[in-house]
């Protein structure tokens, strides 16, 4: 059987612990021993007898650690109250050592923990007035400790509560049922209550609760269906919400509610309306009865009020709208027989004067607001046409006519600019004229052909000024190493202008630092080809120094530094056993670069490898198909020996030790052996928790075993 803390003790100490000794792991585990660390202690014992099995006492010193260790973890797990840890732990030291006292009085303070635990539960439990969950504290504790002071008489007195609330909760549910059998439904709903605050596990008064009050919701309901038929709005709201309150299913009362609501809002909104009838205001008369018609159900209700308010509103709005159009405001006007439609769309010729007015307006507007964006993008032809317009459709349309005035003024002057330029153009006075072409497009732009003139003047400007800016860019080029750019750049320059200042004398000197660089590169290329990857980077480096950027030496740089640093990654993965990662690793090299015959060979080797622990796999997967759980089991050994983090093997093998332990088990089992067959299935629970029925059977083999259980104690202990 092997003990998960040594399962590294399968791998060869060496590979494992390098150049520590056995005396050196001996000595720190002692350390650990000393600081009270059993658990570190126990690993470090563990990696010692891993590198020398013969290590003297080392086995005894095992032994002891995994003693206090176990005491140590049920000591904690006792500190926060862990119960189930606290049992776990103390059997695994009672397991280490049966004879151990210290255990034993590990187990009794456990025992005594968990029951003043307990007692002190049933004592705020029995403070809260919940005897009835009391009881079953108090008796925990006497299960746990019989003689622990006080819990017989706590428990004798939480059951005669429990007792004396029972009997009061009766009484007061037969109360209950007599006042709901007389039709008494809140009298019965105040019993009910009463008798479940006594005794809220007394199920046939929470059940005739629930009852009386479905009773009592629906007599409600009713109560308040009479009050909406006699329009006694604010009665049945109260009635569908006393309903709710007791019967929350009832979510159609939701509706009913709203309804009232809205009826009792109409009756004070149509107030309002007469009201302001009354004081002659049309406007808030026909708005208030309109709103309160929204409001009710009942289509006959204001209907001749709202009538009467209509017809004197629009009276009102007709003979302002007519005033409105004779003064010439005619938005104003507009607004008043679009308010006549709104309200009585049938009203005498509105509709008419309405469609003629916007038409006319319609076409002002947008003729005077796209004049206004023309004027104000400087664009003085188009607003000159779109104020034309306006001023057809109404000539007194808001200020159409200084605008016009102001747009043909600017038109006028942007003319005079234009000829002058014209003739500075002609004269190849370009400074000149560009300036005066700016400022007609600074009054009207589009101007004629005023912009392309610009563009035109611009040009020529900027051919006297290329050369020049060529050589100085070319020189910064020169400057920060970028050779390629430089040479492009007073090329450039020397084809604006010839023979331009030392632009010869630059060009050789950059084609012969171009060319070194050139024959550098070349040799990187080779060394490249032949996977001399460090001369290869050495070489990309001195090519850069000579000119940055060049071709594509930075990125061919990168990528062999990446090369390079992927051979030396998966070097160190191969001697790590990690075989599938340094493949891949070995394999980004290979693609690029042809690599020398012990990286080919050991690529190959790697490939076979692979190849190998692939048909074990299989193997493997087929044994355990097969439930030949040890073949399977020796199988993912067997790859985890040769390679690390082989797909899931290692999540397989704890599974595959498992059941092999349980096979185990229930051979020994089988044969009665149930000592024997209780450890293997100990082991079993503790690699893999709820692993089958390993524990059942753990727990039956201990019941038969002749030796005692030793996990949880027994009342003999």
């Amino acid at each position: 059987m092997i003990r998960p803390l040594v399962i590294l003790s399968l791998l060869p100490a060496a590979l494992l612990y390098g150049c520590v000794s056995a005396e050196e792991r001996l000595e720190k585990g002692n350390a650990y021993y000393s600081e009270e660390n059993y658990e570190m202690a126990l690993n470090c014992y563990f990696e010692a007898r891993s590198a020398d099995p013969n290590l003297p006492g080392i086995d005894e010193r095992i032994r002891t650690a995994e003693l206090r260790a176990s005491i140590q973890r049920g000591d904690r797990a006792v500190e926060r109250q862990d119960w189930e840890t606290a049992e776990r732990a103390y059997g695994d030291a009672r397991r280490q050592d049966p004879a151990s006292q210290e255990v034993a009085e590990c187990l009794r303070r456990l025992a005594a923990a968990r029951a003043d635990a307990s007692f002190q539960r049933g004592q705020q439990l029995m403070a809260e007035g919940n005897p009835f969950d009391a009881v079953g504290e108090f008796e925990q504790v006497l299960v746990l400790l019989p003689e622990h002071s006080g819990a017989a008489r706590a428990l004798d007195r939480a059951r005669r509560e429990k007792v004396e609330r029972e009997t009061w909760a009766e009484v007061l549910f037969q109360d209950g049922k007599r006042a709901r059998s007389a039709g008494r439904h809140e009298e019965a709903i105040q019993y009910f209550t009463r008798a479940l605050e006594r005794n809220p596990h007394h199920e046939a008064g929470r059940q005739g609760l629930l009852e009386v009050e479905a009773e009592f919701a629906r007599a409600l309901e009713a109560k308040g269906e009479n009050h909406m038929e006699r329009q006694e709005w604010s009665q049945a709201s109260d009635a569908f919400r006393e309903a709710l309150k007791h019967d929350a299913g009832l979510q159609h009362l939701e509706l009913r509610i709203v309804q009232a609501g809205n009826e009792a809002r109409a009756d004070e909104i149509a107030a309002e309306g007469q009201a302001a009838l009354e004081r002659k205001d049309w406007q808030a008369a026909h708005d208030r009865y309109k709103e309160a018609r929204a409001l009710t159900r009942m289509s006959d209700r204001y209907r001749s009020q709202f009538e009467t308010a209509r017809e004197r509103l629009a009276d009102h709005l007709y003979s302002r709208a007519l005033g409105a159009e004779n003064a010439r405001q005619y938005e104003s006007a507009l607004r008043d027989y679009s308010a006549i439609l709104d309200v009585f769309p049938s009203y005498r010729d509105a509709g008419p004067k309405h469609s003629r007015l916007q038409e006319a307006l319609a076409t002002a507007a947008g003729s005077y607001e796209a004049g206004c964006q023309a004027q104000e993008n400087l664009d003085l032809v188009e607003a000159e046409k779109q104020f034309r317009t306006c001023s057809a459709a109404i000539a007194a349309y808001r200020d159409v006519q200084y605008r016009l005035a102001m747009v043909r003024d600017g038109i006028g002057r942007a003319k005079t600019f234009y000829d002058r330029a014209v003739e500075a153009e002609r004269r190849e006075e370009y400074h000149r004229a560009r300036v005066l072409l700016e400022e007609c497009i600074a009054i009207t732009t589009p101007f004629q052909d005023a912009a392309q003139r610009i563009a035109s003047i611009q040009q020529a400007l900027a051919a006297i000024e290329k050369a020049e800016q060529l050589y100085q860019d070319a020189c910064r080029a020169q400057g920060e190493k970028d050779l390629q750019l430089a040479q492009k750049l007073f090329a450039s320059s020397q084809e604006s202008r010839a023979a331009y200042k030392d632009t010869g004398r630059r060009l050789d000197e950059i084609r012969a630092s171009l060319d070194t660089a050139g024959k550098i590169y070349r040799r990187a290329l080779e060394a490249e080809l032949d996977c001399q990857l460090e001369r290869a980077i050495a070489l990309y480096e001195e090519c850069l120094a000579i000119s940055s950027p060049y071709i594509d030496a930075g990125s061919r740089l990168d990528q062999v530094r990446t090369s390079w640093q992927a051979l030396g990654e998966a070097r160190e993965l191969d001697g790590e056993r990690r075989l599938a990662a340094a493949l891949e690793k070995y394999e980004i090299v290979v693609a690029k670069h042809d690599c020398s015959p012990e990286v080919r060979r050991r690529v190959q080797a790697i490939r076979q490898l692979c190849k190998q622990l692939a048909i074990r796999y299989e193997a493997m997967l087929k044994a355990q198909e097969k439930e030949d759980h040890p073949a399977a089991l020796a199988a993912a050994r067997e790859i985890r020996r040769e390679c690390k983090g082989y797909k899931d093997v290692d999540s397989r093998v704890p599974w595959l030790e498992s059941e092999v332990e349980y096979a185990e088990g229930l051979a020994l089992e089988e044969k009665a052996q149930f000592g024997e067959a209780a450890r293997y299935f100990e082991e079993c629970e503790k690699r893999t928790p709820g692993f089958r029925d390993a524990g059942t059977r753990l727990e039956h083999c201990r019941s038969q075993a002749s030796d005692p259980p030793g996990i949880l104690g027994s009342s003999a202990e």
